[in-house]
């Protein structure tokens, strides 16, 4: 071997040595980013909205990570699609493309730019119609024509509310934007209305309430099975 070949080998060796440490550098979001942009980005889009370069062609638009919906699912669901896929929504599994590194890697990425939300709904749906007292105003289940027995005077004072409590189940009418205004509004009340502060639950259970308000809102005017509590 010439003393030409043994340096440009040597380099060789040097320049996939430094590409191979700059790869064990990264950290599991910059793997995960990677792993998106080659897997996910045509479909879900550059900032995980669900409107990539492909999504137009898909029946069923690809899942847009930022809704409050995504955000509810932990991290076992998020692995368990990705690994499984959902046939009848054109995602395709990854099990046997993937390794459970990379799948963590990718949710780990998925995490950095749409950061799940504690809340539970089902445990915000006991609050909302239990201590809470939403129902009080806002109706059982979020049905406004749906509140508790209370004498004639008390329905009078809340028919006669100015502004009138807000409908939970039609979106178009509400005030509150994101998740904080709805968590704000609950904790301090919202001025200039009949909602008043409730300083008696804990962040935990107002993280629940706003969980619950995004079923709500994603069920629309949508019947439910009447609970007990809907037929008081």
């Amino acid at each position: 071997m010439t003393t030409k070949m043994l340096i440009g080998a040597i380099f060789a060796l040097i320049l996939t040595s430094s590409e191979a440490q700059a790869e064990t550098r990264l950290s599991s979001t910059d793997m995960g980013q990677r792993m998106y942009q080659r897997n996910c980005l045509h479909c879900h889009g550059v900032t995980l909205d669900g409107k990539g370069p492909d999504a137009a062609s898909l029946s069923v638009p690809p899942a847009n990570f930022h809704t409050y919906l995504s955000r509810l699912k932990d991290d076992a669901e998020l692995e368990k699609t990705i690994k499984q896929g959902k046939r009848f929504l054109g995602m395709h599994n990854w099990e046997d493309t993937l390794t459970e590194e990379q799948v963590h890697d990718l949710i780990a990425y998925i995490r950095s730019a749409a950061p799940q939300v504690k809340g539970n709904s089902e445990e915000g749906r006991k609050i909302y119609n239990g201590k809470g007292f939403c129902f009080q105003c806002h109706g059982y289940e979020g049905y406004i024509d749906r509140r508790p027995q209370m004498g004639p005077d008390m329905r009078r004072m809340l028919d006669e509310l100015d502004p009138k409590p807000a409908d939970h189940r039609n979106p178009v009418t509400l005030q509150s934007k994101n998740d904080q205004e709805r968590f704000d509004t609950i904790r301090k009340g919202h001025s200039g209305t009949a909602m008043f502060p409730r300083k008696y639950l804990s962040d935990e259970n107002i993280n629940d309430i706003v969980a619950y308000l995004s079923v709500l809102r994603s069920e629309g005017k949508r019947q439910v099975t009447p609970s007990s509590e809907n037929r008081k």
